[in-house]
């Protein structure tokens, strides 16, 4: 649905409340029964649009809703590391995958000049990260899980419309 103020709150909500309430239910458990790491799964978005500007984990947050809910996500989810637990936060593009998830969502549409840039991961690499790091007591702090070279939407939209035997039906206006 469209992003109204409501939704807007909701989205909020279940990220940064959820989080915080779970890191304040961390505090309760023994400090020697505590899990040893917490990993958040947030996104990329905290990097905002920036264009054709090359982006990595030490770029500044970018501004708007979406980088705004990033930046306070992680924010309650790095309160973690003062209970002694490691946190990871893994900053995804979109997940991709047979089976449901994103791709089966996608629809071959153009949006606005086409250009802006489409940051994805395949579900494999997601999950074999994750694996990573579980079991290497160095990994912490943020990482962004995507692939090498993201695509613009013009081009992502072509060959997913290719990949669905369909035509892209739509182009769909800059506002």
């Amino acid at each position: 649905g469209r992003w109204s103020n409501a939704r807007k709150r909701l989205i909020y909500n279940s990220r940064i409340e959820t989080t915080k309430l779970l890191v304040e239910a961390l505090k309760l458990i023994e400090q020697n029964r505590r899990p040893k790491i917490l990993i958040n799964a947030s996104a990329i978005g905290i990097l905002g649009d920036r264009g054709d500007e090359i982006l990595c984990e030490t770029s500044i947050p970018g501004t708007g809703f979406l980088a705004d809910v990033v930046k306070d996500w992680e924010a309650a989810a790095s309160r973690a590391n003062t209970l002694g637990i490691r946190t990871v936060l893994l900053r995804t593009g979109v997940v991709l995958g047979r089976g449901g998830g994103a791709l089966e969502k996608m629809q071959p549409v153009v949006l606005g000049t086409g250009k802006q840039w489409l940051s994805w991961i395949h579900l494999d690499d997601l999950i074999r990260f994750i694996e990573f790091a579980l079991t290497k007591n160095h990994v912490k702090g943020p990482y962004h899980l995507t692939a090498p070279q993201p695509e613009q939407n013009k081009v992502f939209t072509k060959k997913l419309a290719q990949a669905k035997g369909i035509p892209i039906v739509l182009r769909v206006p800059s506002v």
